[in-house]
């Protein structure tokens, strides 16, 4: 035991004995929980003392065993409500035995909790009369009594914070302002709390409360209950920690009462767990989180599950209290790749090998305490440091700066590095203007010879809103980020191919960590992919004439952020291990339309990608500054910059608050069809001029190309073709109406519905496959086309609705309102799907064929020419079938009405741009 944490005791309680005492055989164990008689919890740790923690005008009981070496690891444990830090008397042992020492474990009895006492006037008081746990008490009480054990921040040992229910929240919220004071945190577990299902069985506690007898006539009573009910379910641990949760009351009819009354403390059940989730997500440690069911992780634990932020074990038949799990046979740390016998591999990550999302059965039960030890055990060891920057393996050094990437259990072949700069941030009066390139100069003075964390996804750049009654809004103007996936391991220089992914959202919204890509590299360890963040909606397209000379602000900045980030690529990929004269831009509906875009863009982007895949092109009508003048005059008076001339509203623009902005282009675009806000518009620089005209002219990068559209594209319903049309279109004159009319007749469709689902769907979406694959081949460029014809399962219709390709290809990926998204879990079916969709995308960035490394079971996809218009629909395998041996996908022939349809479509379109 330290000095320091000597001369922090206000009173020794009880010295204990040294030596832990330790278990001969599993026959000792069964005996000891055959009885129910109280057991001293001085087996369990070497001190049990009371802390004064003047700050908060408290007397602290706190159990220790120390690490034995000075500069060892201590897990720091909080209790749940209703119990003491004597809970984690058995798992404290286990720890000792499992590290020889190595580890050392702190409990305490919290507020109201145990042997805890608020102290009045130079004398001891029941802290009953402490009636405050609201969580801000409860955080603030934790952080003094951490501070008070270890003054000295440079000289506390590692501490790893432990929190059981309402304390994982308390540890959460503490450990950011122990990070302020420079305390070595090295990991944050938190046990069976999730904060969704938390709050939604908070209106039951009183049930359950008044479900529990009032007292006991004995402590043994109070054992037995406790066993019998299987509230604790090791006999031994109810035998060590019930005492401390008891209190006698020789005035009541059962003089044995609870110590901590729990209604009471009902006005702050809701502040304990409100947060929680985003909170522990964002602890810049890292993060374990044990439960005792697989259906208990919330929206936001869902989505940081998948993107792999945190590691999940799930340890069925172990009941609330997890940490009171009946000792088995010793934890088989040389199974997780931990054996302390070993210090070789102390300073190794490689060593370090805990199991994302492993459910352990009950027979297995005996592996609960490695996951702790994986995160703690390892860092006693004085070679090894898990810190937050620790694996040299996944740092790249870039030359202005070296970024530490994320490499998870659940993707153990992928690193990210996530949200790298590619341009400077446009704010103040970069707003509005194109991209200023990286000031590496600033980037490398600002890190100071650190390494960069990259291992969290970046804040999102502004939401444009999404549907009637949405409000955009959230993300950040500082935006201009990529998120880099490589194989594991992977050097520089080592010339692999790269996707750059462009996401869609109709210009307006989108999230690329809605669209996350470790999975793909799970699956291909052979490419690199670069995800971009570019400027949306007003913040990324605003335009007037007055624009064209660059003086006030740049057109299409939203695009040129995109460009900028191809040519970042350029230059810096090779450190990640990718070649930048083997680029593949993809992208999916407004995404799919940067790729047009880039295909038919001038000034300088000749070089920077090598091949394209273009999903779903959403051919949204591309203005001219001019049309786009009156949503820019009521973009600026919704700003409240409406007066005056351009200098002036502009200079009212840039000095507007984001959240000013954002109410303003979500209000300017209320009266206007989506099709028509804010989009990139024809600035006769980089988009010289329409894409359709330059397509059908020839004027386009003659690169591979993958194109195509799902079956359905549009699913909205109605008879009115005239007013579905012109909301795509508003300039389309009766004439062409009538033309369009006559080439979808109704006699040709089974009901309204479906001919104004394949009007809207041709014109908006389907007919760029025809006109680009057609313009490709005929310039001899290698081409293929597909269908894609897998409803989303989450989709809510049958039929194959625009980007249902992204549920399969991401993870069961939801996009959702400002920035947000679900995901859903795969069967065994969708997860073949999934892997033959990635299969041919990533074997077209490889060798821009699909077909060299498809999986074995997937048919041949046929390259498109328009003599033969074949092309592949892309299918789930059917029913029943063996997902490992058969593809639902297969071949077919463009049908001639699909072809006549789309030269009507790109008629009136050139028409309408005339």
């Amino acid at each position: 035991m330290s000095d320091l944490f000597r001369s922090a005791m206000s009173a020794r309680i009880s010295k204990l004995p040294p030596d832990i005492p330790v278990y001969e055989d599993d026959d000792e164990e069964a005996e000891a929980a055959d009885s129910i008689g109280v057991l001293p919890g001085s087996d369990y740790f070497t001190e049990a003392v009371q802390v004064a923690v003047p700050a908060r005008n408290l007397d602290v009981r706190v159990y220790y065993t120390p690490a034995k070496f000075a500069d060892g690891t201590v897990l720091v444990c909080h209790h749940g409500a209703g119990y003491s830090g004597l809970s984690f008397a058995c798992f404290a042992k286990e720890v000792m035995d499992q590290t020889d020492g190595e580890c050392g474990v702190l409990a305490l009895d919290t507020r109201r909790h145990g042997q805890h006492f608020l102290i009045r006037v130079g004398k001891t008081t029941s802290s009953a009369d402490d009636s405050d746990l609201s969580i801000n008490v409860l955080v603030e009480d934790f952080f003094e009594l951490i501070k008070t054990v270890f003054p000295d921040p440079a000289s506390a040992p590692t501490l790893l914070l432990v929190g059981h229910s309402m304390g994982g929240s308390v540890v959460v919220q503490t450990c950011p302002k122990l990070l302020e004071r420079k305390y070595k945190i090295t990991g944050t577990a938190v046990l069976d709390v999730v904060e969704g299902s938390a709050i939604e069985a908070l209106p039951h506690m009183h049930s359950l409360l008044n479900a529990r007898p009032e007292g006991f006539d004995s402590i043994e009573e109070a054992i037995e209950w406790h066993v019998t009910t299987n509230t604790i379910r090791n006999p031994i641990s109810a035998r060590i920690s019930i005492p401390a949760i008891i209190k006698r009351d020789d005035t009541a009819v059962h003089p044995y009462q609870w110590r901590t009354p729990l209604r009471s403390t009902a006005p702050y059940w809701q502040t304990w767990f409100t947060g929680l989730s985003n909170k522990f997500l964002a602890a810049r440690t890292a993060r374990l989180l044990v439960l005792a069911g697989t259906d208990r992780l919330d929206k936001e634990l869902m989505i940081g599950q998948m993107q792999g932020k945190f590691q999940l074990v799930v340890v069925p038949g172990t009941g609330h209290m997890i940490q009171e799990r009946q000792r088995r046979q010793k934890c088989a740390i040389a199974e997780m790749g931990l054996k302390a016998g070993e210090p070789q591999k102390r300073n190794r990550a490689s060593s370090l090998e805990p199991v994302q999302s492993r459910l352990w059965s009950d027979s297995s039960a005996k592996m609960l305490l490695s996951t702790f030890l994986i995160l703690a055990a390892s860092i006693a060891f004085h070679k090894y440091s898990f810190t937050w920057a620790a694996d040299s393996n996944n740092i790249v050094d870039v030359g202005y700066a070296r970024y530490l990437g994320n490499q998870t259990t659940t993707w153990p072949n992928t690193v990210s590095y996530l949200g790298i700069p590619y341009a400077e941030p446009p704010t103040g009066n970069r707003r509005f203007r194109a991209p200023l390139p990286l000031n590496t100069a600033r980037i490398e003075k600002e890190a100071g010879g650190k390494v960069i964390d990259a291992r969290s996804y970046p804040n999102f750049c502004i939401q444009g809103a999404l549907f009637a009654g949405d409000h955009g809004g959230a993300g950040s103007e500082d935006c201009l980020k990529v998120n880099i996936y490589a194989p594991a391991g992977v050097k520089a220089n080592a010339k692999l191919p790269v996707l750059v992914y462009i996401h869609g959202g109709g210009y307006v919204f989108g999230n690329p960590a809605n669209w996350p890509f470790e999975h793909w590299i799970q699956q291909s360890p052979n490419v690199v992919i670069v995800s971009v963040y570019y400027r949306l909606s007003g913040f990324g397209f605003l335009a007037t004439p007055e624009f064209s000379s660059g003086k006030l602000g740049d057109l299409n900045a939203g695009f040129m952020d995109q460009i900028e980030a191809l040519r970042w690529v350029q230059r810096h990929i090779s450190k990640f291990g990718g070649d930048p004269n083997q680029v593949t831009i993809n992208g999916e509906s407004a995404g799919g339309s940067s790729i047009e875009l880039h295909l038919i863009a001038s000034a300088g982007t000749e070089k920077l990608f090598h091949a394209g895949i273009a999903q779903s092109v959403y051919r949204t009508p591309l203005p001219t500054p001019e049309q786009q003048q009156p949503l820019f005059d009521s973009f600026a008076q919704k700003a409240g910059c409406g007066t005056g001339d351009l200098t002036a509203k502009m200079a009212c623009l840039r000095s507007a608050s984001v959240s000013a902005l954002a109410i303003a282009q979500d209000n300017a675009t209320a009266t206007l069809s989506g099709y028509n806000a804010f989009h990139p518009v024809v600035d006769k620089k980089v988009l010289t001029d329409f894409p359709t005209r330059l397509i059908q002219d020839r004027v386009f990068r003659k690169v591979p190309l993958i194109v195509g559209a799902t079956t359905n594209e549009t699913v909205a319903g109605g008879s009115s073709i005239a007013a579905a049309s012109q909301a795509f279109f508003p300039s389309l004159t009766d004439a062409g109406l009538d033309r369009l009319e006559q080439a979808y007749p109704s006699s040709s469709f089974a009901s309204d519905d479906l001919r104004q689902q394949t009007i809207t769907g041709d014109i908006s979406l389907r007919c760029a496959r025809a006109i680009m694959a057609s313009a490709w081949n005929e310039a001899h460029v290698n081409t293929w086309t597909y269908r894609y014809n897998q409803p989303d399962p989450a989709g809510g219709s049958s039929a194959t609705a625009h980007a249902a390709e992204n549920y399969m290809m991401f993870r069961g990926t939801h996009t959702g309102v400002n920035g947000t998204t679900t995901f859903s879990t795969f069967n065994p079916s969708e997860i073949a799907f999934s892997e033959e969709l990635i299969a041919y995308w990533l074997s077209f960035v490889r060798t821009l064929n699909p077909n060299t490394h498809k999986l074995g079971r997937s048919p041949s996809w046929p390259s498109y020419s328009v003599q033969r218009r074949n092309r592949i629909v892309l299918n789930e395998a059917p029913a029943g079938s063996s997902v490992d041996t058969v593809s639902g996908s297969h071949g077919e022939i463009e049908m001639d009405e699909e072809v006549q349809r789309c030269m009507v479509v790109a008629g009136l379109v050139n028409q309408m741009q005339d």
